[in-house]
């Protein structure tokens, strides 16, 4: 499926975590834009033929989803994994 993706939006929730990050730097070798959506900044990528484009929210936060909404895909690996934070949610 090499070129699928040129000249297309992927955005990528999660893009701080294991697997978005392994998505954006794998994306990042495509002439495609990555929006990258995480909680808090991300460090720059080295050597992208990618554009990219950072968003920084919580995907609980309707504005998260608002500047994704244009993106021609949206990969949606935002995840709570710690119990403990879910516990103070409740």
């Amino acid at each position: 499926m090499p070129g699928a993706l040129n000249g297309r939006t992927v955005a990528v929730t999660g893009a701080g975590g294991f697997l978005g990050g392994c998505l954006v730097k794998r994306l990042a070798t495509s002439d495609c834009r990555i929006l990258r959506v995480s909680r808090s900044a991300l460090p720059p990528l080295d050597a992208s033929r990618a554009t990219v484009i950072d968003a920084i929210g919580d995907v609980a936060d309707r504005r998260a989803w608002d500047a994704v909404a244009d993106a021609d895909v949206i990969v949606h690996f935002a995840a709570q994994t710690s119990v403990a934070a879910i516990a103070v949610l409740r």
